[in-house]
This record gives C-alpha cells, sequence and structure tokens, in this order.
C-alpha cells in the first residue's frame, strides 16, 4: 500500500511532518509547575449553539467568557458522531477504526498510550468525571486514570451537570502542589431534550412532542412531526445547553475564588454534534455531515490569551498538542496532529477525518448498515459512502452547511481529497483488523445494557 501522500501531509500525527521540537508553555506555568489541566467534554454540544460562536439565543454566558480568554477554534471536527468512538479517539489520538471502534460500543484496543496515563507519568494526578455507560470503565476508559468516577449518569433525563461539577469543585479544594488533569464528562443536552424551568422559547408549545420524550418514540415520530414540533425541541436542546453553561460556570467560579484559574490549562469541547433534522433526522451517529461532527473547541492557555482560529482541527489534536503544550514529548504513533497553542501561527493546516459506520438499531423498523468517511482540506469535503458506493464533494466556502454535493471531477483538490481519503481507510482498515477489542455485551451489566438500549445504542 502506497501512503506516501497520506503521511506527507501530517495525517499521522508521529509519524508526518511538522510536529518540530517540544515548545508551547516551556512545561510550566507561573512558579515553574506544570499546569493544572481541565478537559470539559459535553455530550452533543454543536459549535453553533453557543453565543461566542454567533448563536443569537443561546444564554451561555460562562463559556462566552471562558472563550475571550481562550483560544477559539472556528472549525472543530469530531472523529465520529458518537461518545465511545469520539472520546476514546480523543484519549488515545488515534482514529475510532485504529481502536477497533466501529459499528458498536465495545471495550477498544488498551494497546495504545493514553492522554491521561502519559500525564500520570509526568507526575500528574489524574482523575475522571463522567456521566454516561457509553464511557465505562469496562470499556476501557478508566485506562491512566488514578480514579475514575463513572457512576453519574441519571437515567434518560440527564441530569448531570450539577453532579459531575460539584464533584469537580471538590477536586479544586483538595489540589496542592501535584499538578491536576481532570476530564470533566457531562451529558445534559443528549437527548432526551429536556425544556429547563425558566427557558421562555418553547413554553408557549401545546402541540405532542414533551419535554424528556423518548428518543426511539421520537424516531417512530419523526415524518409525523411540524415545524412547530421541531423548533420546540430544538428549544429544549438551548435549554439543556443553557443548564450546563450555568453549572460549568459555577465550577469555573471556583477556580477564580481558589486563585487556580489563570494558571489552569481548561479545554471545553464537544463529543459530537446533534441533527435537527438538517437531512431528515433527529440525533447522532448515521453521519459525517457538520450538524453531527462540528464542535466547539475552547483552549484557556496559563495567562488566558485569545485567539480566533479558522483552520479546521481535529479532536485527536488535543492530545498531542497538550502535551506539546506542557512540555511532554508525545508518544511516537499518534495519529492526531500536534498544534502550538502558544501561537495563532503554530496551527498547522492538515486534513480532518471523520468516520461512522453505526447505525441507529434500536430505531422502529432498523436501518441499513452504513459506512462513511469524510476528510475536509483546503476549504473542501469529500464524503464517501462505503455503502452505497459513491462519493461526493462539498465547496465549504460557497456551501458551509454542506447542502449542494456534487461529483468528483478531475480538478487537483478532489483528486487530492480523493487520495487523502482511500490512503486513509486503506490505513485504518488495516489496523482495525488487527484490533483487540471485547463487545460491550460481554463486559456491562443489566442495567447498563438497558440504559444503552433506551438510548438506540444497542
Amino acid at each position: 500500500m502506497d501512503r506516501r501522500h497520506f503521511l506527507e501531509l501530517g495525517v499521522v500525527g508521529a509519524l508526518g511532518l511538522g510536529l518540530g521540537g517540544v515548545g508551547g508553555l516551556g512545561g510550566c506555568s507561573r512558579g515553574g509547575r506544570r499546569p493544572d489541566i481541565y478537559l470539559i467534554v459535553v455530550d452533543s454540544l454543536r459549535a453553533d449553539r453557543l453565543g461566542c460562536y454567533g448563536h443569537e439565543q443561546a444564554q451561555t454566558p460562562a463559556l462566552d467568557a471562558l472563550a475571550l480568554d481562550s483560544l477559539l477554534f472556528r472549525r472543530c471536527l469530531s472523529a465520529a458522531p458518537w461518545t465511545s468512538a469520539s472520546v476514546a479517539a480523543m484519549l488515545t489520538g488515534q482514529f475510532p477504526s485504529t481502536l477497533g471502534i466501529r459499528d458498536r460500543p465495545v471495550r477498544f484496543d488498551p494497546g495504545y498510550p493514553t492522554l491521561p496515563g502519559t500525564l500520570h507519568e509526568h507526575g500528574y494526578r489524574t482523575s475522571g468525571i463522567v456521566s454516561v455507560d457509553m464511557l465505562s470503565k469496562e470499556l476501557g476508559f478508566a485506562a491512566g486514570f488514578d480514579s475514575y468516577d463513572d457512576a453519574n449518569y441519571t437515567g434518560r433525563e440527564g441530569l448531570t451537570a450539577a453532579r459531575v461539577m460539584g464533584k469537580a469543585k471538590r477536586l479544586v479544594a483538595a489540589a496542592d502542589d501535584t499538578p491536576t488533569f481532570a476530564l470533566l464528562h457531562v451529558f445534559d443536552p443528549h437527548y432526551n431534550y429536556i425544556h429547563h424551568e425558566g427557558w421562555a422559547a418553547g413554553s408557549d408549545y401545546r402541540g405532542p412532542v414533551r419535554s424528556n420524550h423518548e428518543i426511539v418514540e421520537l424516531w417512530g415520530m419523526l415524518d409525523r412531526l411540524d415545524d412547530a414540533d421541531r423548533n420546540f425541541l430544538s428549544a429544549c436542546y438551548d435549554s439543556e445547553v443553557a443548564y450546563t453553561d450555568r453549572h460549568i460556570g459555577a465550577f469555573l467560579d471556583e477556580l477564580h475564588a481558589a486563585g487556580r484559574y489563570d494558571d489552569a490549562l481548561i479545554i471545553v469541547t464537544g463529543d459530537h454534534g446533534e441533527e435537527f433534522f438538517e437531512r431528515g433526522w433527529l440525533g447522532h451517529s448515521i453521519s459525517v455531515h457538520r450538524e453531527q461532527i462540528h464542535v466547539p473547541l475552547l483552549v484557556k492557555m496559563p495567562g488566558n490569551r485569545h485567539a480566533d482560529i479558522a483552520t479546521a482541527v481535529s479532536l485527536l489534536d488535543i492530545f498531542p498538542s497538550l502535551l506539546q503544550a506542557t512540555g511532554i514529548e508525545p508518544p511516537a504513533g499518534l495519529e492526531g496532529s500536534a498544534h502550538d497553542w502558544s501561537s495563532k501561527d503554530g496551527v498547522l493546516k492538515r486534513p480532518v477525518f471523520s468516520e461512522t459506520f453505526h447505525a441507529q438499531q434500536h430505531r422502529p423498523g432498523g436501518m441499513q448498515p452504513i459506512a462513511l468517511a469524510a476528510v475536509e482540506f483546503g476549504g473542501f469535503k469529500m464524503i464517501r459512502d462505503g455503502q452505497a458506493g459513491h462519493t461526493v464533494v462539498y465547496d465549504l466556502a460557497a456551501d458551509p452547511d454542506e447542502r449542494q454535493p456534487r461529483r468528483v471531477g478531475n480538478v487537483d483538490a478532489d483528486q487530492t481529497l480523493q487520495r487523502l481519503l482511500s490512503d486513509w481507510w486503506d490505513h485504518v482498515d488495516e489496523k482495525r483488523r488487527g484490533a483487540r477489542t471485547r463487545d460491550a455485551t460481554q463486559l456491562l451489566d443489566t442495567d447498563q445494557l438497558e440504559r444503552l438500549r433506551t438510548l438506540g445504542y444497542i
């Protein structure tokens, strides 16, 4: 297999070009100590539903204020539009297929270094506080953590932000001179969508859709929902985002009060986006279009420098970039790219890949298998449908919402994307065949499996 073109563009982090030396913070915040790191992942959070990304109806004052102290990445893409695949990719710097995660939740291949494990080896105390069974320790997500709390799921109502951020505040209160790394995952914007008390939009709706309406039932109603129904569901989602923002804000306030905010490295992102009928679907996991994979990425460096960055990046890039920012050499073989977060010009222009093979089989009537892969590079995006056997291209400058697909032509940009996507497909397919995984149904208990069934994951 000839992968030269693939590797020349630096897609496979440590194998590509341009990683250079370890730069960034020189490994320290003030006083010569490495910074505390808080990686906050908000489930199902679309970038375009935050005020700092231009949503006029948003009530997200905490994240909007954080954005003023942060690098704001305008186009960050998840590796996959569902939680296990995306977060595993984020924590390992490997594509989901490389890890053996494709069409169902599995315990992913344990043979790869993890972000918490690498930080632990360099003196960090590592903690994980997560809120969904898709990230349970049984599926391998506790690897590298000194402590891992996966007992915060509260059912389909998904009210987890208060609990997770309350525990995070206790981490801050207990902090000492040992640098902290904490993964904080909140579930709230994920379906089912809740209309929180005090949220005005949608409060006068009287149709058939309910707050906290079961997603499987909604899937069976998709062809009967009208604009008022859809607008109510969208308002419920915005309400969930506002609720989450309030509790993230309380955690950031705690960091300020403890005098630990300015020197901290804080990352806020989503694991994937959420579709609200842009292509006839409600939810996620079955598309690599922007509504399901475009997520916010705020990176607050020690010292609180703001920059607005348009270059497309991947959630896989967090692992190598964060290590570079803290003066730690990234492990060999990472598939993400290491960007220099200390400089706006340090963000590299690299192809960004996304994939999904996960169909929502629990939808009434089921769904056909899917095999979708996308690459974005140079202002264009290509999506290959491996099941239907066709490929399309989008000109993102003229068509940012990806509504006007065209066939692949002989122009240089199309040929470059086609080579990249073919080489990527060969690369991950080869690794996937050797991945050591175990199916979630062999590892999770009855209650965990039932919760995943009600969410449509198995």
